[in-house]
């Protein structure tokens, strides 16, 4: 009898145990976009506006997405797999719960910019916002969503690397995961529809190298 895969029991975990982390990010990213919106109101000029808090938080997201990757295969990995969890579930698990992880904060960044918006609207303050998400179309969302997925990955990549190999080799994924973000970066100068297709490839690319490396990966109990 085949026995029943449990990565849906370690995607739900690891989503929920992330999400714990994740709250408090996205309450200090709120946080401190409400004070400098705030401070924005006694300095800003009449030709220039602050960002809405999808945009506003997208360099940031990218950084904890890469954080809180590495954090995870290191926490994660040696306990499931010590629990008799194999490291196909683990690896399937952990990307469903990646995927869920960027969609919520996304889904979060998109509704609360429509409330900043709305908010300062009946205030007559809409003037403190650019208007570039709402002028923007689906693929602004799109595109948020890919670019944090892949900043995800790429944090998952760097700490398999560093799991696997040794610290050189490790050095080598960080100079490759640099190197894929800047074709992602030089892609985007040229047409957000290039930079979308860019980062599928590369998504796609990491996909596959995950499932590589994890298929065998000696973990340290």
């Amino acid at each position: 009898m085949k026995p029943t895969a449990v990565f849906p029991k370690v995607a739900k975990d690891m989503y929920l145990e992330q999400m714990k982390w994740t709250v408090w990010y996205l309450v200090f990213a709120l946080v401190i976009h409400i004070v400098h919106l705030y401070s924005s109101y006694f300095t800003i000029g009449d030709n220039t506006a602050v960002k809405g808090i999808l945009v506003h938080l997208f360099p940031s997201a990218k950084v904890y997405m890469t954080i809180i990757a590495i954090i995870s295969v290191n926490g994660f990995l040696s306990y499931y797999v010590g629990q008799g969890v194999t490291r196909r579930d683990f690896w399937a698990g952990s990307m469903i719960a990646a995927l869920g992880l960027t969609a919520t904060i996304a889904f979060f960044a998109v509704i609360l910019t429509y409330l900043e918006y709305g908010i300062l609207e009946m205030f007559q303050l809409s003037h403190l916002l650019s208007d570039e998400f709402l002028n923007g179309n689906g693929w602004l969302v799109i595109q948020y969503l890919l670019n944090i997925f892949f900043y995800y990955l790429a944090g998952y990549l760097i700490a398999v690397g560093f799991y696997r190999f040794h610290w050189i080799t490790g050095i080598g994924f960080v100079a490759f995961f640099l190197l894929s973000v800047s074709a992602l970066e030089w892609s985007e100068k040229y047409s957000l529809g290039l930079n979308v297709l860019s980062s599928v490839v590369v998504i796609v690319l990491f996909f596959t190298l995950l499932r590589q490396l994890t298929k065998n990966i000696a973990v340290k109990l």
